[in-house]
């Protein structure tokens, strides 16, 4: 019996040494405030000055986020991320003023936060019950350079004891489609000069004046159809949540691509790419080269590529040992080499006959061939002809 209850402890330590050295999945450390609920580790991992471009252009101030759930990391809040906290407390940023405006930028160095069913993200604001303060927040399309038009819409909600007001927003009403995501979230007070689209008082905002109409306050104000006072521009945000997972960080490939020997419209050849990873292709589509040659392949997957051009007439050419590591990859330059009427990847005595039976030709002819007009002049001539005898012989690569 004794040899018995030997063996059983022995056994639980193994077990226990096995679970402990097996990686456990991450445990979701959510949280509700003011309605919302949501995951801390989709909190934005960065916040940056825009107007004014410096720090030390605003102001840090400690809050009450929070305060009493010990397990919420106070690192993520705004005004912590910004410019650290001298007390260990939450923080928020204090924006401008009734004629100062003041812009910040959140955002998750490359992840994306997707547009999904209903309320997409959460700007928390603190303030004082019955008495928001008026702010207004724009979003970037990843792959986008722009950021939407500004919004500014009521507050939801209040919760008394961290004294934040909760907004949230919807990123279908900053013109994205389902499943388009956004990489990054600007956030700045309205000022007193500033006028929406909406009779209801929010909507899009309407920058410094002009037709529209005047932002009230909202439900959540103790006078809701009322203007804001004076005093009440300098919104102060201390957390932005967002209410799903997050996409895993993508980059963008660019470059550009020469079509040789060609003098006609090249962003209406579209260009066939692949890219390979150990000879498989993991990827195929159609892109259109913009006027002065460049392209973009968007949103890749860290790794290393082979990546395949081919366009109609043009000879294959790929670029190997592409690695994609977190940032955008550029310069990936080709240049395709032209001749291939047949699409075999070769210029041979098949191109040459395809271009005898369509020589002389133009549209609307009956014999007429796009891609033998290998210099897309829209006539197949002794042009094309000298283009394929230069070429004559030539394989792509596979």
């Amino acid at each position: 019996m004794r040899f018995a209850s030997v063996c059983l402890r022995i056994a639980l330590v193994g077990v226990a040494a096995l679970l402990l050295a097996t990686p456990q999945p991450a445990v979701a450390q959510v949280f509700t405030v003011g309605g919302y609920s949501w995951d801390l580790a989709n909190s934005p991992t960065r916040a940056l000055p825009v107007q004014p471009d410096n720090v030390s252009g605003f102001n840090f101030y400690d809050s009450d986020f929070l305060y009493d759930q010990p397990s919420f990391d106070r690192t993520k809040t705004i005004g912590w991320i910004m410019n650290g906290s001298p007390t260990g407390r939450a923080r928020f940023v204090e924006l401008g003023t009734s004629v100062d405006r003041k812009i910040i930028l959140v955002d998750w160095e490359g992840k994306r936060l997707p547009n999904l069913s209903g309320e997409d993200f959460v700007v928390y604001e603190v303030g004082s019950l019955g008495a928001p303060e008026g702010f207004m927040v724009a979003v970037r399309k990843k792959g986008s350079t722009e950021f939407s038009q500004w919004r500014y819409e009521f507050a939801n909600s209040f919760t008394t004891g961290y004294n934040v007001f909760a907004t949230a927003y919807n990123l279908s009403d900053f013109g994205l489609q389902d499943g388009e995501a956004i990489d990054a979230i600007m956030i700045a007070n309205l000022i007193d000069a500033d006028r929406v689209d909406n009779s209801s008082g929010q909507g899009n905002v309407i920058l410094g004046g002009g037709t529209g109409y005047v932002p009230l306050q909202g439900p959540q104000s103790a006078t809701p159809n009322q203007p804001y006072p004076s005093t009440r521009f300098d919104a102060d945000i201390v957390y932005v949540a967002a209410l799903h997972n997050l996409l895993p960080a993508t980059v963008n490939i660019k470059g550009t691509v020469t079509l040789e020997d060609f003098g006609g419209d090249i962003t209406q050849v579209p260009i066939d790419v692949e890219l390979r990873q150990d000879g498989n292709v993991v990827r195929s589509e159609q892109i259109n080269l913009n006027a002065d040659g460049s392209y973009t392949i968007a949103d890749v997957a860290d790794g290393t590529y082979d990546i395949a051009f081919k366009a109609s007439h043009w000879l294959r050419v790929v670029v190997s040992g592409v690695v994609v590591s977190g940032a955008d990859v550029t310069g990936v330059d080709v240049s395709l080499m032209n001749g291939d009427i047949d699409g075999d990847n070769e210029v041979t005595l098949f191109d040459f006959g395809a271009l005898v039976a369509s020589f002389g030709s133009i549209p609307g002819d009956e014999n007429w061939n796009a891609d033998a007009d290998l210099d897309g002049d829209e006539e197949v001539t002794l042009f094309d002809f000298g283009i394929l005898v230069a070429n004559f012989g030539a394989i792509g690569d596979e």
